[in-house]
């Protein structure tokens, strides 16, 4: 869950129903940074105390292991637990990656379409946009937060569940929201009025509706999916999405500075579980980002096929979201190019990601409400210091793309094309069979940075295809959809 939106709906929605279990409010210094420490450990030391950060722990890794560990602060103010590399935090929307990760797995299997529509999947539920019911929510849109589904803040804070989990079962919960006969259902405060597609707007109610998506295609709980195929296999072995399967005396309390001291909000829970909910250490959280790094091979386990990978960190919908991959984002920390995700609760924050082209990555985990963004950069900065990596931009063989907007299409798109630098290119469209339908550009001079390409996809079939790039600098491919056309 975002932080920041939160925190703008608190200020204006009403009371929520269930309010945090009363706690006295307590007060607690850090201790000072020790002038012996390396400079990255007196740095984020001198930041928790700035940004009154009651306890963190963080991680870095490279390659396929992880090579500095560091905790600091309170797990737990009363009684007081220091923070420890062991710590459980709450992942907040962190958690969104797993969920995602579940479901390329499916598509992997090919027990799913990731181009489909979800309804195809279901069976009781059925999820439609009332304002736009044409064209159908695909399980791409709920991936890329493309889907028009829409957070009512005014619900979702209701329902949580102060010192426990949610009693609501995961498919109940979707029911009552998504169907217009559910309980939390509204067709203006559930869905925007724009077709899915169109724009892009962060849900955690589709990565919900994901969690329940794998439930109905596997017959199997969504926890107990992930138990067996994401955190068994990683070694995640005290990892979990409920409060009930883990040590409570090992979760770190979330925080909040109230100006003067740190109040505690008390553990909690929700129904929507798969958009926040998981709880981990650093260390574990740290093997995703060793599978991501290694072409998806982590502790002898193969989560993902390394083509799976590559189309999970390529971007998808740059037209709508410039950052924007399968689930992962990718962004510039200072000089190191990352793919990754964070999240923000009541009394969380947390960021991770890992940079491909140093082989590195980073975990920062925090009971509190403050920003994290300079620790992570500083972190993949020391992380560059301890490879040896000299800290620079992005290479050109990084920095050529292509993209397709809108995607899907029912007849006339476009193809962006990014360039490092002035040189030829050549642009085909393939078909899944790898057969090329479509030569959209020869040999040709392109400019350096942007430049558009109409496509007239008006001959091809209903279908999902290929679009890739070739140039001096590599190659590049992206996948789009070409709908019915409605012309």
């Amino acid at each position: 869950m975002v932080a920041m939106l939160i925190a703008a709906v608190l200020a204006v929605a009403p009371r929520p129903v269930r309010t945090p279990w009363p706690q006295p409010e307590q007060r607690a210094a850090l201790p000072c940074p020790d002038r012996g420490r390396d400079w990255i450990e007196v740095y984020i030391i001198q930041q928790m105390q700035d940004l009154h950060i009651a306890g963190l722990t963080a991680c870095i890794v490279v390659g396929d292991e992880v090579v500095w560990t560091f905790a600091h602060g309170y797990q737990q103010l009363f009684p007081e637990r220091l923070a420890t590399d062991s710590t459980l935090f709450m992942m907040a929307s962190i958690s969104k990656t797993f969920t995602g990760t579940a479901v390329l797995q499916l598509w992997e299997d090919g027990l799913i379409d990731l181009y489909a529509r979800v309804n195809d999947y279901l069976t009781t539920l059925q999820v439609e946009n009332p304002v736009h019911p044409s064209p159908d929510i695909s399980i791409w849109n709920l991936v890329t937060h493309t889907s028009s589904l829409r957070d009512n803040w005014t619900v979702m804070m209701e329902l949580y569940t102060w010192g426990a989990d949610s009693p609501i079962p995961l498919g109940e919960y979707l029911f009552d929201y998504f169907d217009p006969s559910g309980e939390y259902y509204d067709r203006k405060q559930n869905f925007y009025d724009y077709p899915p597609g169109a724009y892009w707007n962060y849900c955690n109610e589709a990565y919900a509706l994901m969690g329940y998506l794998v439930e109905e295609v596997t017959g199997s709980p969504f926890d107990e999916y992930c138990n067996q195929n994401l955190f068994e296999p990683m070694g995640m072995y005290e990892t979990s999405w409920f409060l009930a399967d883990l040590d409570t005396t090992r979760i770190a309390m979330p925080y909040q500075w109230t100006g003067s001291r740190w109040q505690p909000y008390g553990h909690y829970g929700y129904p929507d579980y798969p958009a926040g909910q998981l709880r981990t250490s650093s260390g574990q959280l740290a093997q995703l980002l060793i599978a991501f790094l290694n072409d998806g091979w982590v502790n002898g386990y193969q989560l993902l096929d390394s083509a799976t990978v590559a189309e999970a960190t390529t971007l998808q919908c740059p037209g709508l979201n410039s950052s924007m991959g399968l689930t992962w984002f990718k962004s510039q920390a200072g000089s190191h190019t990352v793919w990754g995700h964070g999240g923000g609760d009541l009394g969380v924050s947390t960021q991770f990601g890992f940079c491909p082209s140093e082989g590195t990555g980073v975990v920062v985990l925090t009971n509190s409400d403050a920003g994290l963004w300079s620790i992570f950069v500083q972190l993949f900065d020391y992380a560059a210091e301890l490879t040896g990596c000299p800290e620079q931009g992005p290479q050109p063989g990084d920095c050529c793309s292509i993209a397709v907007t809108p995607n899907p299409m029912a007849h006339m798109g476009w193809i962006l094309v990014g360039m490092p630098e002035a040189g030829s290119a050549s642009v085909a469209v393939y078909d899944l069979a790898g057969r090329v339908v479509m030569q959209v550009l020869e040999e040709t001079p392109l400019p350096i940075g942007a430049s558009s390409l109409a496509l007239d996809s008006g001959d091809l079939p209903p279908g999902v295809y290929v679009v890739v790039l070739r140039t001096a600098y590599g190659s590049k491919a992206s996948r789009f959809i070409r709908t019915a056309d409605t012309r």
